[in-house]
């Protein structure tokens, strides 16, 4: 496993989506984009790993 494979370590993607999310109030006050943007934003970034996942799993059942 690679240092920065990102299909087996899920973390970084959610670590990122969490914090962008978590963030979102803090974003809107700086950034004037509003707080339900933000948090969809984390929330899609969150869902990559679970794409991933799903992707991987259908090849697997395609066999």
């Amino acid at each position: 496993m690679k240092k920065w494979d990102f299909k087996n370590n899920p973390l970084f993607f959610t670590m990122l989506g969490m914090l962008i999310g978590s963030a979102a109030g803090y974003i809107e006050e700086w950034t004037n984009i509003p707080q339900i943007i933000s948090v969809a934003v984390g929330f899609v970034i969150v869902m990559i790993p679970l794409f991933f996942w799903i992707k991987d799993w259908l090849k697997k059942k395609k066999k």
